[in-house]
């Protein structure tokens, strides 16, 4: 006879034995569970190892550079005598950088032909003080004269690409080398600036917190740069280019740029007395990838005497402790592109070196 209190202990024991079960089948799937996590890391790392080591062992090609426009002109440095340095790499790392291998390179603008660009340089120019009738030099470049009382001016203008030089009799004429203070006056480079404006020239792609400013007397025939504001008797102004892409651009004059300006005192006021001015507008909207020499590369071209050099103390060992890429525009209004250079600096001392193969 089955009595009720057995009944129980039955189903008690039961009960225990189903619980004791669960645990032990959910412990063995943790466990399965982390083995299986375990193998699937496992085998990730192992994959990744292994393109690892296939990369070290054959690492990808990287595709060739566009280099749209085709192969490129050569880059001509300004002429100057050939140099003679020992150079000694003497860098923060002591080693030159790497240089990536490839850059892009834009091509430069070109101004446009119209009817009315001489009537309208006739105009400009005439405001400003050139109203003398122009005399035609070349299809697109025209002289006007401009001689007010104690100074006599001219100025070479391309009707086209609106650079200009101007010419003046300032050596000749001590009045204007008479040091009145305005020199020093902060407001000087608004002075070019003021100029290009009227005449229409486009400053959109300069960086005016980087014009150069340098100081000059006149000692017997010469002028010479004198860091004492005070006694300077004109200023050379040089306007620069912003950097593109984070790249700096520089130019056939070392000190200054190739968008110079002298400037003196004329009767109580500042004058332009003299001006070399080329301006070569990159287009960043026409541009393409070209490959590049490496920094070792551009070093064994500076030691081959192939550097366009500024050793203004006639050094005949330099310590380069620096080196970076940078742009080039020259003077050359032929110039059809912004050549990729190597910059290598030193105490009183830079080379600059083309950087196409």
């Amino acid at each position: 006879m089955l009595h009720l209190h057995d009944s129980v202990n039955f189903s008690y024991t039961q009960g225990m034995l189903s619980l004791a079960q669960a645990t032990k089948e959910t412990r063995l799937l943790i466990k399965f569970s982390a083995i299986f996590l375990g193998i699937i890391v496992l085998l990730l790392l192992l994959f990744r190892f292994g393109n690892y080591l296939l990369l070290q062992i054959s690492p990808p090609v990287p595709s060739a550079p566009e280099e749209r426009f085709g192969k490129l002109p050569s880059l001509n440095f300004p002429n100057q005598e050939e140099y003679n340095i020992d150079f000694v790499i003497n860098t923060v790392s002591g080693y030159l950088p790497v240089f990536p291998d490839r850059i892009n390179i834009y091509k430069i603008k070109k101004g446009d032909a119209g009817l009315f660009n001489l009537q309208s340089a006739r105009n400009s120019l005439t405001n400003i003080g050139f109203d003398q009738q122009e005399t035609k030099i070349s299809d697109t470049v025209y002289r006007w004269g401009d001689k007010s009382k104690n100074l006599t001016r001219q100025i070479e203008y391309d009707i086209i690409s609106r650079n200009f030089n101007i010419y003046s009799d300032y050596l000749d004429n001590k009045s204007l080398l008479a040091n009145q203070g305005l020199l020093q006056s902060q407001g000087i480079t608004d002075i070019p600036v003021n100029f290009l404006k009227t005449i229409g020239s486009d400053l959109n792609d300069l960086d005016l917190s980087k014009t150069k400013l340098s100081y000059f007397k006149l000692d017997s025939k010469d002028f010479i740069e004198v860091g004492d504001k005070s006694l300077a008797q004109i200023v050379k102004i040089g306007l620069v280019q912003a950097p593109i892409n984070n790249v700096d651009i520089y130019y056939s004059d070392f000190t200054g740029s190739d968008m110079n300006f002298i400037i003196g005192e004329r009767e109580r006021r500042l004058e332009i007395l003299e001006s070399n001015f080329t301006h070569l507008t990159p287009d960043t909207n026409k541009f393409s990838e070209y490959a590049i020499k490496t920094s070792q590369q551009a070093f064994k071209d500076l030691e081959e005497g192939e550097g366009y050099v500024y050793n203004p103390k006639g050094k005949t060992k330099v310590d380069i402790k620096d080196v970076y890429i940078g742009y080039f525009l020259g003077n050359d209004e032929n110039q059809e592109y912004l050549y990729p250079i190597a910059v290598f600096s030193g105490n009183d001392f830079l080379a600059y070196i083309s950087l196409l193969p």
